[in-house]
C-alpha cells in the first residue's frame, strides 16, 4: 500500500548463504519495502575450518538442533557439523510505516493517516531468542499490521472530523504504545510513535 509516497512496511525473515553476509543483508533494501529483522544462514554440510560470527546482531546457535543461546562475535576455529547458526536477529532500530487510507470518521468524512513506529528487538539475547521461537518475524508483522490498522480505524471512527487534533493523537500514541507493548512486551522496546494526517 502506498500513501503519499509512504509504503507500508513488511517485516520479514530471509535465508542467507553464510553468517558473514548478515550485515550486507540487513542493509539491503528490497523492492516491496521488506525490512529483514531475522536472517537464517544455511547449515554447512561438513565441518567448517573457520566460522566468522558477526559482531552487530544477536547470533543464536543450535547443537543437534537444540537451542544453545548466543554466540560471541569473532572467529571460531573448527566448527563441527552438529553445530549450526540458527538465527541472526538485528539489534538495529527499525522504523515501521503503516499508512491507513480512507478511514471514516464518526461524521463519515474519509481521512488518511500515516503511523510510524520506531522499535528495537531486545534488550538482550534472551529477548531475541524468545522473539524468534515464540513469535517470529512473519507472525510479528501480521500482528503489528493488524493491530495498527485496527487501532487507527477504531480511533478515527470514534471522533468527528473536527475533533482530529494534536491532543487526541498524543493520547492515542500513549494507548497504542501500551497496546503493542502488552502484545510483545518481553521482545521489543518501542521508542517513538509518529502520526500524520
Amino acid at each position: 500500500m502506498n500513501f503519499q509516497g509512504v509504503e507500508h512496511s513488511v517485516l520479514g525473515q530471509r535465508s542467507i548463504r553464510t553468517a558473514s553476509m548478515a550485515d550486507r543483508e540487513f542493509a539491503r533494501v528490497s523492492a516491496v519495502n521488506e525490512i529483514p529483522i531475522v536472517l537464517v544462514p544455511q547449515s554447512p554440510t561438513f565441518a567448517s575450518l573457520a566460522l566468522n560470527v558477526p559482531s552487530g546482531p544477536f547470533v543464536l546457535y543450535q547443537r543437534w538442533y537444540k537451542d544453545m543461546g548466543q554466540l560471541s562475535p569473532g572467529v571460531i576455529w573448527f566448527w563441527p557439523f552438529w553445530n549450526r547458526i540458527s538465527h541472526i536477529v538485528t539489534r538495529a532500530t527499525i522504523t515501521y510505516n503503516a499508512p491507513a487510507r480512507d478511514c471514516p470518521t464518526a461524521d463519515n468524512v474519509m481521512v488518511n493517516v500515516d503511523l510510524s513506529l520506531t522499535f528495537r528487538i531486545g534488550p538482550d539475547a534472551d529477548a531475541a531468542r524468545n522473539f524468534v521461537y515464540r513469535l517470529g518475524a512473519h507472525r510479528f508483522d501480521e500482528l503489528l499490521s493488524a493491530e495498527t490498522e485496527e487501532a487507527i480505524r477504531g480511533l478515527v471512527y470514534s471522533v468527528t472530523h473536527g475533533e482530529l487534533c494534536g491532543d487526541m493523537w498524543d493520547a492515542f500514541k500513549t494507548l497504542y504504545r501500551f497496546s503493542v507493548n502488552s502484545l510483545a512486551c518481553s521482545y521489543l522496546y518501542i521508542f517513538c510513535v509518529y502520526i500524520r494526517l
